[in-house]
């Protein structure tokens, strides 16, 4: 594979797309946080794109009082100038429950870090973080640790 610094965007995006549905995960250990578990494409972004930092936060976040009882969350990062943005968002059916509107539960700024792409998304659904593409509502076997 690539080294992480020299995607391009376009090799990046394209790399993503080999990662389809998924049944297999990995763990993601940050430590004095909630243990994580990520698909496939989540371990190639994690390993390729240099973006342990990125999964440290997610796990981080997890124990956040507003976070912890969302079954299923929705993470952006995206680039603002010279820094990131990193919020978490509800899905539809728990913003249906509470009356509310489509707005981000927690976002924070993440500086100083390389990421080949200004927008990214992850889903985590019951503590397993993949890509939107690899979601398949089936049940997921862990499989290794990194």
């Amino acid at each position: 594979m690539k080294s992480t610094q020299n995607f391009t965007k376009q090799e990046f995006e394209l790399a993503l797309k080999q990662f389809g549905k998924n049944t297999k995960c990995h763990i993601h250990i940050f430590p004095g946080a909630c243990t994580l578990r990520i698909s496939h494409g989540c371990l190639f972004v994690k390993l390729e794109a240099d973006a342990g930092w990125l999964f440290d936060s997610i796990a981080y976040y997890q124990f956040h009082k507003l976070i912890h009882p969302l079954h299923f969350q929705i993470w952006k990062l995206h680039k603002e100038t010279d820094k990131w943005i990193l919020e978490c968002l509800p899905d539809k059916e728990w913003l249906l429950e509470n009356k509310l509107s489509r707005t981000s539960i927690l976002s924070t700024e993440i500086a100083d870090k390389y990421f080949p792409v200004d927008d990214f998304e992850i889903w985590v659904i019951d503590r397993i973080a993949m890509l939107p593409s690899e979601y398949t509502g089936l049940p997921v076997k862990t499989e290794t640790a990194y």
